[in-house]
C-alpha cells in the first residue's frame, strides 16, 4: 500500500502561532522528500514556526490513543518553537478509527499486553529511522496521550534514535519496564483507565533524568493534563 504523507493545514484561529525561527540547514540525503518518506503506515505531517523538513529542529513524533486517529490528535500539538511534527496511525483498524494494539492497559494478561506493544514498537521503527536518516542533525522526541503514552514509552525504551519521550496518562507493564531515554510521564491523580499511583511509582524509582508530573484531573486530555503535557513537549524540544 502507498504511504502518503498529508500537510495539515491549520488555519486563522491562531492555533498554531508562534515566533518565527530558523534552524541551521542540514543538507538532506537523496530520496528524503516528506513526501515520499519510507513508512510503514500512513503519517500526517506539519511544521510550526519555521521549521522545515531536512533542517536541525527537532522533530516530534506524536502518537494517538486507542480508539482515535492522526487528524483527532493534531489540534493538541501545539508549541510555539520550531518543529517538525509526524503523526502516524495506528496499525489496526477499531471500527472507524485506529489502535496500535487490542489488549487493554487493565489488561489480567500483562505477558500478552507486552508482547502487543513490543511488537508495535518493532513495527514504528523504521519510521524513526527513516526520521534519523533525514534529518541527522535533529533531535527526536517521541510523545503521546493514552495508548499513545505507552507507545511513546515503549519506544524510548526500544528505538535508538528516539532521544527523550513525554507521555500522558501512560505506563509500561513490568516486562518492558528497564533503561531509557530521559522520559516525563504526565499523569492525573483521577485517571480511571491507567492508575495514577502505578505510572507514578515506576517513573519515580527510574530517578533523574525522568520525571513524573501530578496534575489534577482524569484520563482524558484536557484541562491540567493538557497544558501540562503540552509544557512537557515543550521542555523536550528546547
Amino acid at each position: 500500500m502507498a504511504k502518503k504523507a498529508f500537510l495539515l493545514a491549520l488555519g486563522a484561529a491562531g492555533l498554531l502561532a508562534g515566533a518565527l525561527a530558523a534552524g541551521g540547514e542540514t543538507p538532506a540525503p537523496e530520496g528524503c522528500s516528506i513526501d515520499n518518506l519510507a513508512s510503514p503506515t500512513p503519517f500526517e505531517y506539519f511544521e510550526l514556526n519555521g521549521a522545515k523538513w531536512g533542517d536541525r529542529n527537532p522533530v516530534l513524533v506524536v502518537f494517538h490513543g486507542m480508539g482515535s486517529t492522526p487528524g483527532a490528535i493534531a489540534p493538541y500539538v501545539q508549541s510555539d518553537r520550531p518543529v517538525k511534527v509526524i503523526i502516524p496511525r495506528g496499525f489496526n483498524k477499531l471500527g472507524s478509527y485506529r489502535a496500535w494494539w487490542f489488549e487493554r492497559a487493565a489488561s489480567a494478561d500483562q505477558g500478552k499486553l507486552a508482547a502487543q506493544m513490543q511488537w508495535a514498537a518493532g513495527a514504528i521503527r523504521p519510521l524513526f529511522a527513516e526520521i534519523r536518516r533525514c534529518n541527522p542533525g535533529s533531535r527526536i522526541v517521541s510523545a503521546g496521550h493514552s495508548q499513545g503514552g505507552m507507545m511513546a514509552l515503549n519506544t524510548a525504551r526500544f528505538v535508538p534514535e528516539v532521544d527523550r519521550a513525554i507521555a500522558g496518562s501512560g505506563w509500561l507493564p513490568v516486562g518492558l519496564q528497564g533503561a531509557m531515554k530521559p522520559t516525563t510521564a504526565v499523569h492525573g491523580v483521577a485517571d480511571e483507565i491507567v492508575p495514577f499511583a502505578r505510572t507514578r511509582d515506576w517513573i519515580e524509582s527510574l530517578g533523574s533524568p525522568h520525571k513524573f508530573v501530578q496534575v489534577a484531573g482524569g484520563h482524558a486530555l484536557d484541562g491540567a493534563l493538557l497544558t501540562a503535557w503540552r509544557a512537557a513537549i515543550d521542555a523536550a524540544l528546547a
